[in-house]
């Protein structure tokens, strides 16, 4: 984040925002099966119980060891229950901040995190451990991308912890366990010496098949007593896009010895499993010393099992995933359009939404919204994955950004098994913010747009401050800092900026015509309506249309 300021701004108002919409549902609609449940089990805790020894816990225990805490500190109640969850939903709300905020400017980054809000808690305002399992990937999640910030392998400690405490509050914390696992294999082939000259990694690559090949399987093994299209759709193909990802990669790529490679692996896998064992370790130590660990084995993962035979809810029909093929087709053509275009589309799009919220009580509007929405995550992975393998794609992104992008697919690509085998439409809702997330680098996509699917119809020679300006402080380019213009463009047209130097550094959407800028150039912003007879706009190129180029004349991430 190149400044402080803004970021500490967005993420102020918008904490207050969530903060006041959160509250409005904190403490109202009761839903007696799910509490009730959750509030016997802390109270037996609370008398000096354990779970699974002493009575029959529905998940692995330990929510029900943080709620009898917040009955001793808060009394024996249900607000007491809705108070944790309303100051983890707090907390959630600036993780989910940081890693948008790697992605998109500070106002667009405020906006992922409403959304994120919005689609979460307040839709099913209820202590339940599937909130605390999304809530403990993402802050893991926030780990590994300070992991990567740093290399210092406490993050990966760090990140292994909450996913010990994600297994600690519902047996489905292994699935972020397994997307981070997946992510540092992925990891140590980026990290991999690219040199032609050496050997190709074979024993690598065999064994990342193989791997590959029974992570697959097991996912079909996941859903093989539901096996239709729909749940194939779901929860088969995002994570065997990912593992697919990662083969190729090593396939193109993978060189080193085996040794060397395998060492690399190793270290941070065994930082990040030391975390995973800490909390999961201290959990046990009471059933070890009682010899009750029979009693944990056949609660966490026998039982559950019986459970789920008798407790399903199928997906949507396939032809639903029709409803869904507009945000499917921006996710994969993502087009950059003249910003005056883009306000009216923008104009057109809140009418339509205003018009469904309107009509969100009548049961058609209603499905049409779900059916368009369900189909997301995998088709977010999917395309995301198929970017990451398209040369082209690849090359405008950084190796860090690349990573950071594999980290957030995997997260919602295995997070979503949430909604196995009981896809309710809440159950979404569990593994929606996730999804956002992972389609962060929408802007990334547009600007990839601007940087090599349009020609440039022009140019535009920048003094010194704007190309600082522009290409250091990611700001937009104003009028003063424009010396000359190259030839004859409309507005909305993509040209490019030239440095002093002569070179090239970015590339963006005017919105000005090139007889306009000739009159405005070098001018002060004030000076363009008396010059011009107008003011179309404050800049020249609006930051969000400008893609600031490296030194290989590709863009930036």
């Amino acid at each position: 984040m190149r400044s402080a300021a803004p970021h500490a701004l967005s993420l102020s108002v918008v904490w207050i925002v969530a903060a006041i919409y959160l509250h409005s549902f904190a403490y109202r609609g009761w839903i007696p099966h799910d509490e009730g449940c959750l509030a016997h089990s802390a109270e037996r805790v609370l008398a000096g119980e354990l779970p699974h020894r002493d009575f029959d816990e529905l998940y692995t225990g330990g929510l029900s060891f943080l709620y009898a805490l917040s009955f001793e500190a808060l009394g024996v109640k249900l607000t007491s229950i809705r108070a944790v969850l309303l100051l983890f939903s707090l907390l959630y709300v600036p993780a989910l901040y940081l890693i948008a905020a790697r992605f998109v400017p500070p106002a667009i980054a405020g906006l992922v995190v409403l959304l994120c809000v919005a689609w979460s808690v307040p839709n099913y305002f209820a202590g339940l451990p599937s909130w605390y399992n999304l809530f403990f990937a993402t802050f893991g999640a926030q780990a590994l991308l300070r992991h990567l910030d740093t290399d210092r392998r406490r993050w990966l400690f760090v990140a292994g912890l909450w996913g010990g405490l994600s297994f600690l509050v519902k047996s489905i914390g292994v699935y972020y366990v397994a997307a981070a696992v997946v992510f540092l294999v992925y990891r140590e082939q980026n990290g991999a010496p690219h040199d032609r000259q050496l050997a190709r990694s074979t024993g690598v690559l065999v064994l990342k098949a193989l791997g590959a090949g029974v992570f697959v399987l097991l996912l079909l093994g996941l859903v093989r007593p539901r096996l239709a299209p729909m749940e194939v759709l779901h929860f088969v193909v995002p994570g065997g896009a990912i593992c697919g990802l990662v083969v190729w990669s090593e396939w193109r790529d993978g060189r080193g010895p085996f040794r060397v490679r395998a060492a690399r692996l190793v270290r941070p896998l065994l930082a990040f499993g030391a975390g995973v064992v800490a909390p999961v370790g201290v959990f046990l130590l009471p059933y070890c010393v009682g010899g009750s660990l029979r009693d944990v084995w056949r609660g966490v993962f026998i039982l559950p099992r019986r459970r789920l035979e008798a407790a399903a809810f199928g997906l949507p029909p396939a032809w639903t995933v029709l409803a869904a093929l507009p945000f499917i087709a921006t996710l994969a053509f993502p087009i950059a359009l003249p910003r005056r275009v883009e306000q009216a589309v923008l104009g057109i799009v809140v009418l339509l939404l205003a018009g469904i919220v309107m009509s969100a009580n009548h049961e058609p509007v209603f499905h049409a919204v779900w059916y368009s929405v369900r189909p997301i995550c995998p088709a977010a992975v999917i395309i995301g994955c198929l970017a990451l393998t398209s040369p082209s794609r690849a090359a405008t992104l950084a190796p860090k950004r690349r990573l950071e992008l594999f980290l957030l697919l995997a997260v919602a690509a295995l997070g979503s098994l949430v909604q196995y085998p009981y896809s309710h439409g809440i159950y979404f809702c569990y593994a929606a913010p996730l999804v956002i997330l992972a389609d962060g680098d929408r802007l990334a996509h547009r600007k990839h747009w601007i940087a090599y699917a349009l020609k440039p119809s022009g140019a535009l020679h920048l003094d010194a401050g704007a190309e600082h300006a522009v290409a250091e402080s990611g700001r937009s380019l104003l009028p003063s800092g424009v010396r000359a213009i190259e030839g004859s463009f409309g507005v909305g047209d993509c040209v490019r900026c030239i440095g002093p130097d002569g070179r090239e550094f970015a590339r963006g959407l005017v919105n000005y015509t090139a007889a306009e800028l000739d009159k405005i150039k070098g001018v002060h912003t004030r000076e363009v309506e008396r010059l011009l007879g107008y003011k179309a706009s404050d800049e020249v190129i609006h930051r969000d249309d400008l893609v600031v180029l490296g030194t290989a004349g590709t863009p930036e991430a």
